[in-house]
């Protein structure tokens, strides 16, 4: 066996020679890996279509980072819709960028809105997802991308981390409620607080308000992952009270220390 395809295809018209040594019963062969650049389907069967003329093709193409085998891109053109199927009459696509760890970096759709994402290295987790991207606001769009006309809303949502990689705080972007007849700025927000010796995982949610010394996320936490009882099902998260108190009254000594006021 001289190597391992994963895909019909090849990249640049050349397979891609791995250079190092991977776990194959033949240790003194390197794999030959190859990228698939197309995937046609057929949607005729032969008494319909004898010859098999009507293909349906989805085409990707890549870059990869130089003196790797890693990923960079991958563009995906999506096969024609004609205007008579409700369809543009071109080959809309997406491209999708990503870091040396694999994750997804970038991402711009068919009609040309970009995506942001960041991730943290040691766990993997997500820390920050931005839709419709205004690239003005960035330091690091890919060469040639800007936000299109009518987008870079820029919406952003934060997510706060454990060193597990689990979400303490995940923090939608912000948006105009009315509170009291007054127009107010306020950020919903998911609270997480894992209770693991005693097996028990909490959420609750609320929103903290901009412009005010205490933030209103006051919502009761709810428990999951353990059965609960009349008494004990719910109990109350505050993350209220002036900017930097601690999270006091939190269910459970041994709540993340990383649970506070923010």
């Amino acid at each position: 066996m001289k190597g391992v395809w994963f895909g019909a295809g090849k990249l640049n018209g050349t397979c891609l020679i791995s250079t190092v040594a991977t776990e194959l019963s033949l240790t003194d062969r390197l794999p030959t890996y190859c990228a698939i650049t197309s995937y046609t389907v057929f949607p005729d069967d032969i008494t319909v279509d004898p010859y098999q003329s009507h293909r349906i093709t989805t085409s990707f193409s890549y870059t990869l980072f130089p003196g790797t085998l890693a990923v960079q891109s991958i563009t995906t053109t999506w096969p024609v819709v004609s205007t008579a199927q409700n369809g543009s009459g071109v080959a809309d696509g997406t491209t999708q960028y990503f870091d040396l760890y694999g994750n997804p970096t970038w991402r711009k759709d068919e009609r040309g809105f970009l995506v942001r994402d960041q991730f943290d290295v040691a766990t993997g987790a997500q820390t920050q997802h931005i839709a419709d991207v205004n690239t003005a606001l960035t330091t690091d769009p890919p060469a040639g991308w800007t936000t299109p006309p009518n987008g870079g809303l820029h919406l952003i949502t934060d997510t706060i981390i454990d060193t597990l990689g689990r979400p303490l705080f995940v923090m939608a972007p912000w948006i105009t409620i009315d509170i009291g007849g007054v127009a107010t700025l306020v950020r919903p927000t998911q609270m997480f607080i894992y209770l693991d010796s005693a097996l028990e995982n909490w959420v609750g949610q609320g929103y903290p308000s901009s412009g005010s010394a205490a933030s209103p996320c006051r919502e009761p936490a709810r428990r999951i992952g353990s059965p609960g009882t009349a008494n004990n099902d719910q109990q109350r998260v505050d993350v209220g009270g002036p900017a930097g108190t601690p999270l006091d009254d939190r269910p459970g000594a041994d709540a993340p220390p990383m649970m506070q006021q923010y």
